[in-house]
């Protein structure tokens, strides 16, 4: 027999023919649910991911929006406070006004001292007299009051609080702060007028600090708007006006969602958004999916070394199974070839208690039944030859 004709006979055998057969299905199986392990893995990081941004970006929003009530609380205290009321009802020069100013500087001046978040507070008569929280602050000569944002909308707002963008402050002389400001109009509720405007500046240092010191992937940032899309904060907020990056301002502020996603130059991009609705603004995570999310190829490496370790255990675990089964399949072959050979005193040695085991069982029985015939076929013979010879 040629060697060709060997490896073809020894490649059909029962063993390479079950182990093939289980190494098909196991890694048929084995695909699959790799292939369903990896689609699920990839789609619970990237909800987790989505999770985590939204999550975040609530936290700065609910962080931001402390500051706005505090600013709140702080306004409706003074706006209650008759001192004030009483000031811009007395003539400028009397004993009694000078007496009020001082009292109010000083109370100004403690709530200042116990708050590190308000870098400014202003009470603005309509007449133009203006009381700051500190004695030694002038007003610039050079800002007319009446063309200032914050002046104009809480004239506009009539007594309701209203808040800006951020600003450079210049109400002070020589001195210039980015704020985010609060203003009131202070309505004199005994004789119905309107009397002052309140000025309230949060440092913007906050909102800054807060919102940068963030983590949403590397190219990740939160910024926030107010309703009518001026940018409170922004990380590159002088690069967003001068048009060398666009953010989709307009689609945040017409989106009733919590999320969409954006597919621009600068590739896709999550915004996540939560609304504060006392300030009328949208605090915006900006995230990158492909930067939050796992790494696809590094995903497919893990897997991929995974999959030929459990490729190589399955495909030795199917040989070995097959051997098993296939050992005394030999046995018994290999039993057979030497009954044919006339040899009836051998046994297959087959020590199992399944199929195969009482195969073997019932050969060795026939093996047992054809010697005992053969014998006494002797027997007959040798009988009928004695008989003959008498």
């Amino acid at each position: 027999m040629s060697i060709w004709n060997k490896l073809t006979l020894k490649f059909r055998s029962i063993q390479v023919s079950m182990a093939f057969a289980y190494a098909v299905l196991m890694v048929t199986t084995l695909l699959v649910v790799f292939f369903i392990s990896f689609r699920v893995t990839e789609e619970a990081v990237q909800t987790n991911s989505r999770q985590y941004a939204k999550q975040l970006t609530g936290s700065i929003a609910y962080t931001v929006n402390t500051y706005i009530d505090s600013m709140e609380s702080l306004a409706s205290f003074l706006a209650s406070n008759e001192d004030v009321y009483d000031y811009f009802r007395e003539p400028s020069r009397s004993e009694r006004s000078r007496e009020l100013r001082k009292r109010i500087q000083d109370n100004l001046s403690t709530i200042i001292k116990n708050r590190k978040d308000v870098s400014l507070i202003a009470l603005i008569g309509l007449d133009g007299d203006i009381l700051f929280h500190d004695r030694s602050l002038e007003q610039n000569p050079f800002v007319p009051l009446q063309k200032q944002a914050w002046y104009q909308a809480a004239v506009d707002a009539g007594g309701r609080a209203v808040f800006s963008s951020s600003h450079v402050q210049n109400l002070v002389r020589h001195r210039y702060f980015w704020v985010v400001s609060l203003s009131k109009l202070l309505i004199d509720i005994h004789r119905g007028i309107p009397v002052a405007v309140l000025l309230i500046d949060l440092n913007y240092r906050l909102i800054e600090d807060l919102c940068t010191n963030v983590s949403l992937g590397k190219r990740g940032y939160v910024f926030i708007v107010d309703s009518a899309g001026n940018l409170v904060f922004h990380p590159r907020q002088q690069v967003v006006y001068s048009g060398l990056k666009r953010e989709h301002v307009e689609e945040v502020l017409s989106s009733n969602m919590s999320e969409f996603e954006v597919n621009d130059h600068e590739g896709l991009k999550l915004y996540s958004i939560v609304a504060l609705q006392k300030a009328g603004w949208k605090v915006i995570g900006v995230s990158y999916p492909e930067e939050l999310g796992v790494d696809r190829r590094s995903l497919g490496r893990v897997y991929t070394a995974w999959g030929i370790l459990f490729l190589s255990l399955t495909i030795l675990f199917s040989f070995i199974i097959s051997l098993q089964i296939a050992r005394p399949i030999k046995l018994l072959r290999n039993t057979i070839k030497v009954v044919e050979q006339g040899n009836f005193d051998i046994q297959a040695k087959i020590e199992r208690s399944d199929e195969i085991g009482e195969l073997g069982k019932d050969f060795n029985i026939m093996v047992q039944k054809i010697k005992e015939l053969l014998q006494l076929i002797i027997e007959e013979q040798q009988n009928k030859r004695k008989s003959e010879l008498k």
